[in-house]
């Protein structure tokens, strides 16, 4: 099998996968903090959230057929040389679709319990500690789902930082999709919530706060590896250096950053059903654009 359709199954399994990721954080953030913020979108939370096993299941059979080493490794240690074998990653595989598909059941069947002061407290009834224990378990499982997804395609490089700004930009890419759809559906963003403010306001923040937490560590991550100015290191930023990347990455930084930053300063916008959702758009495309700059600079390194 070819190793551009190889990319090309990579990258569109990493699309759908994001906003289903994205939602299933900020549900577990919800069921551990409440707020009013998550009210009018839980539901379509938690039902993105349970498609992420079907998806997952759909991206297996690439996993097996794939015969792409995840690192090319030369450790003496004999566990490591199996987990990196091939035989290895589609045992992960399956227990990713294991976590998932628990995700999937304790979503359906977790309740929500309303305090005297109308404010959603959601912990779940039949799972009070669904959302902590499920953020550990999730946070884990996406740095190792990072080195099976991502790290396959550059087997030589390594980044302890990586899954992290991975992960930061599935959490853009589900809350920007659910309150993009929440507006174009019925939600309205200057209605009060249960704290007496607007929806609006609590959902710009949240893609404020997410947009700039992935730049700051996106940005981390490129310093301390420049600074390093390791080859193994910075063999990822060499391939991301050929024409058109260096421009997607401008773009990017215009598009996914100025704009979005400096529209949601604005509490009118915010409470704008057209703005805000307008916003929201660019920013889950712009998610999808940077995963086509992670993604498919890799592909003359597979040939």
């Amino acid at each position: 099998m070819s190793s551009g359709w190889f990319i090309a199954y990579r990258f569109i399994g990493a699309v759908c996968l994001a906003p289903c990721l994205g939602c299933l954080i900020f549900l577990l953030i919800s069921y551990t903090t409440g707020g009013q913020w998550a009210d009018a979108i839980r539901p379509r939370l938690a039902r993105a959230s349970r498609l992420l096993p079907w998806i997952w299941l759909a991206l297996i059979p690439g996993v097996i057929l794939e015969k792409f080493p995840i690192r090319h490794d030369t450790s003496s240690d004999a566990f490591l040389r199996i987990y990196l074998t091939h035989t290895g990653s589609i045992v992960r595989a399956f227990v990713y679709l294991v976590v998932f598909a628990g995700f999937a059941w304790f979503c359906r069947t977790s309740r929500e319990t309303k305090s005297q002061t109308a404010v959603y407290h959601v912990r779940g009834a039949r799972h009070p500690g669904f959302g902590p224990v499920g953020l550990i378990v999730l946070v884990f499982t996406l740095h190792l789902l990072a080195v099976d997804w991502i790290f396959a395609l550059e087997p030589k490089w390594t980044s302890t930082g990586f899954p992290l700004v991975w992960m930061a930009g599935q959490a853009i890419s589900g809350l920007s999709l659910t309150v993009f759809l929440a507006l174009r559906a019925d939600a309205d963003p200057a209605r009060h919530g249960a704290a007496e403010r607007a929806l609006g306001l609590d959902w710009g923040n949240l893609l404020l706060t997410s947009t700039v937490f992935w730049v700051y560590v996106g940005f981390l991550q490129f310093l301390i590896i420049w600074s390093g100015d390791i080859p193994r290191e910075i063999s990822w930023y060499v391939h991301r250096a050929v024409a058109p990347w260096p421009y997607v990455l401008v773009a990017l930084a215009v598009v996914h950053l100025a704009i979005p930053f400096f529209a949601l300063l604005s509490q009118r916008l915010k409470t704008s059903r057209r703005g805000l959702s307008a916003i929201a758009a660019i920013l889950f495309c712009s998610q999808i654009v940077y995963t086509a700059w992670m993604i498919l600079p890799s592909w003359p390194n597979l040939k």
